[in-house]
């Protein structure tokens, strides 16, 4: 089995996926902060990014968080996606806390 590079597309960092490893495990490897963590299990949506190019396959998540449009566009619940190639992907901004203080989100 394949090791596969993921890149992000924003600033071009790269991250070797292991082998059955999902996107969101690989991301958070390559960076804690760069990937919102919620129940890692498809059901929430926090981890939700767009695969801009390659191919992966997406288990079981909930069409609420990821609509077929949605899916068609690209668009993966990290923690159900595995690369089976190389991958670009963009990764949404993080929200801002609308509460925060300038420099605090």
């Amino acid at each position: 089995m394949s090791n596969w590079k993921v890149s992000v597309q924003s600033d071009g960092r790269e991250v070797e996926v292991r082998p059955g490893e999902t996107l969101f495990a690989a991301l958070r490897r390559l960076d804690p902060g760069l990937i919102l963590r919620g129940c890692r299990n498809g059901g929430c949506g926090v981890c939700k990014l767009r695969v801009v190019s390659g191919q992966y396959e997406l288990g079981l998540c909930s069409a609420s968080e990821l609509t077929p449009s949605e899916r068609a566009a690209g668009w993966v619940l990290s923690c159900k996606a595995t690369p089976l190639s190389d991958l670009v992907v963009h990764v949404p901004p993080r929200p801002v806390k609308p509460w925060a203080r300038a420099g605090e989100a």
